[in-house]
């Protein structure tokens, strides 16, 4: 139950004498819970939270661990964010479990959590571990289990997150995140992680060019805005061929020889 306040009349014979009332009213957004609060969960909440379509359905109970992240999260959305006390505490309090915790720790925490096989549906944003480990450590069936690989972007709506295997509900909310893509299984999806893999060598290739650019005694800030807006606007033509498999061969093609 959440308590929120409403103005009202203290009487019909006296309309002008107002005072607050403290109404209880039931929160029917569905309750989903965050064991491990790091920058991925953190990014894929704060997505959730912002969305049109996700918003006004979930809140979410999140566990103590990176108590910062936790901290930032709840006074951003106060309403919809709630601290456990522990793992356990949010597993106790929420049916849709989300993971995030650092793959090496992944057997240790899990293990030590008690799950309803019956009830609980774990999603895993943990990269390398792999369902049937996930199933184990749980106990959870694996029609109960699914993975996926959202980016830091999703909590701005922007970039594509891979599910496996298919969700209704968490296809739903990685559309409303960017997009989302589906693998059939654990080695589509660690095919298709290889492209987020190259993140961080994109970031180094636009540091490389904005400084070379800049030791040729252009302006440091016009050199990185210019680096970088160039690349949006081809990262935007490329994203409109999107599901074309022709698509980036013909881009290629238009281009100066």
């Amino acid at each position: 139950m959440t308590k929120k306040w409403s103005q009202c009349a203290r009487n019909s014979e006296r309309p002008e004498a107002e005072l607050l009332v403290k109404v209880e009213m039931a929160d029917t957004r569905e309750v989903w819970g965050v064991i491990g609060t790091g920058t991925i969960t953190s990014a894929v909440v704060t997505g959730a939270l912002t969305s049109p379509a996700f918003k006004d359905r979930v809140r979410f109970v999140v566990s103590p661990r990176s108590a910062a992240k936790a901290e930032a999260l709840a006074a951003q959305f106060p309403d919809s964010i709630t601290i456990a006390e522990s793992n356990q505490a949010v597993v106790d309090a929420a049916k849709t479990c989300l993971v995030g915790v650092l793959p090496k720790q992944a057997e240790e925490v899990l293990s030590a959590i008690k799950f309803d096989a019956g009830s609980h549906v774990l999603l895993s944003l943990m990269a390398i571990v792999p369902s049937t480990a996930l199933a184990k450590h749980t106990g959870l069936p694996a029609s109960s289990v699914f993975r996926c690989i959202p980016l830091p972007s999703v909590a701005n709506h922007s970039g594509v997150t891979i599910l496996s295997p298919e969700s209704a509900t968490f296809h739903e909310l990685f559309d409303a995140l960017g997009g989302c893509v589906v693998a059939r299984d654990d080695h589509e999806l660690s095919v298709l992680m290889t492209v987020s893999c190259t993140m961080g060598p994109f970031y180094y290739t636009l540091k490389t060019m904005s400084d070379f650019v800049a030791s040729q005694g252009v302006d440091p800030a016009t050199a990185s805005k210019f680096v970088g807006g160039t690349y949006l606007g081809i990262a935007k033509d490329a994203h409109g061929k999107c599901g074309d498999p022709a698509g980036f061969e013909e881009l290629i093609a238009e281009q100066t020889p």
